[in-house]
């Protein structure tokens, strides 16, 4: 329909434009006609010429040639609205592409600005940091170091949980040498973690039911002890083929990573009194001081459950039989460890164990109102 409308619109310009190559044809032939004698015309020319006054075609000429300077005029007019709209529009996209390069400018200006603001709330968070732990640190009889750390999470292509811990801060007692964790990653099958979330929640959901009877807390025990003994296996299956891969990298990442989740899983249940789980990793070629070797991995404890975690560093080192509280706190949207470090001399009567977990107690008790109150 528009290919028509421009074909007609195009034919109407032709026939009325009086500068038009059909217009000068006619008005030629009209000059040419009363130039000629009548004899000199065709018939029906001469009888049109006869029958017509001579004075229509007069002002009929009249009328072309004061259509033509009108015309010329406005054509004259168009050309030039023509070339000051074209300037018009080259100065708009000289200034459109200034606006562009000062767009640019802007936005890497406020990269900067906004890169350096994030750079400072981050170094003002450090210092907060610090500054907190080391007040902790100093009024505590018992803990000798205190290190912070934030993790993120995310999923990997569907198949296993990947968790990035980063060093912030740390704060120690004079002579006391503490190693920091810089960054490390940790990674958690998917469905090993979702299974082991389950049994989190079975055990949550412990204490806050009501049970009608005996039997129906011990079928609950019973599932979660049957869930458990169910995840020990996956868990041990896994580590087994990780093994077999005879990848050194994988098996010193992957497999420490696992046998913390084991580690961790083994003592939530058995803090349920279900004594009927166990772990013997030579059925898979392993021994667990090697694994513990392979990998830091204390930390994950306090991520997997998203709650504090109390692991002890097993070596040959000055850190030998040292205890570690690893204290979970989300700040502002954020997740963060706190690990406290407590000299193994204050533990090593283990058959005493309401002092360290008195101990223990009492840092997380006082930590966690500190952080309630800054934050």
């Amino acid at each position: 329909m528009s290919k028509i409308k421009k074909m007609l619109y195009e034919i109407f310009v032709a026939l009325f434009n009086p500068l038009s190559p059909i217009v000068i044809l006619v008005i030629g032939f009209l000059i040419n006609t009363f130039n000629n004698t009548p004899d000199e015309n065709p018939k029906i020319v001469s009888w049109i010429l006869k029958n017509l006054t001579s004075q229509y075609a007069f002002w009929a000429l009249i009328f072309w040639l004061v259509s033509t300077i009108l015309y010329s005029i406005h054509v004259e007019r168009i050309n030039q609205y023509k070339d000051q709209l074209r300037e018009k529009e080259l100065k708009i996209k000289l200034l459109n592409n200034e606006l562009e390069k000062k767009d640019r400018a802007i936005e890497y200006n406020s990269g900067i600005i906004i890169n350096r603001y994030s750079e400072l709330a981050r170094f003002n968070k450090q210092q907060k940091f610090k500054s907190l732990i080391k007040k902790f640190v100093d009024l505590s009889s018992t803990v000798q170091a205190a290190q912070v750390y934030q993790y993120s999470s995310n999923l990997v292509d569907n198949n296993f949980f990947r968790y990035r811990v980063d060093f912030l801060t740390g704060y120690a007692y004079e002579s006391v040498e503490i190693n920091s964790i810089l960054q490390n990653y940790y990674n958690i099958p998917y469905e090993l973690k979702i299974q082991f979330d389950e049994i989190l929640k079975l055990i949550q959901d412990s204490y806050i039911q009501d049970f009608e009877s005996d039997k129906t807390i011990e079928l609950l025990y019973n599932e979660i002890e049957d869930k458990t003994v169910v995840l020990i296996n996956k868990i041990l299956k896994t580590m087994e083929d990780i093994q077999a891969s005879k990848d050194k990298g994988l098996i010193a990442s992957r497999v420490s990573d696992l046998y913390r989740l084991l580690s961790v899983l083994i003592s939530v249940v058995q803090n349920e009194e279900s004594s009927g789980v166990s772990i013997d990793l030579t059925k898979i070629g392993l021994k667990e001081d090697e694994v513990l070797k392979l990998k830091r991995t204390g930390i994950l404890g306090s991520i997997l459950l998203k709650d504090n975690y109390v692991f002890k560093h097993n070596g040959h080192t000055y850190k030998n039989g040292r205890l570690y509280v690893s204290f979970y706190a989300n700040i502002l949207e954020e997740d963060y460890i706190f690990l406290f470090s407590i000299p193994g001399e204050m533990i090593e009567n283990e058959s005493n164990g309401d002092l360290w977990y008195n101990v223990v107690n009492d840092i997380i008790k006082r930590f966690t109102y500190i952080i309630e109150n800054e934050f």
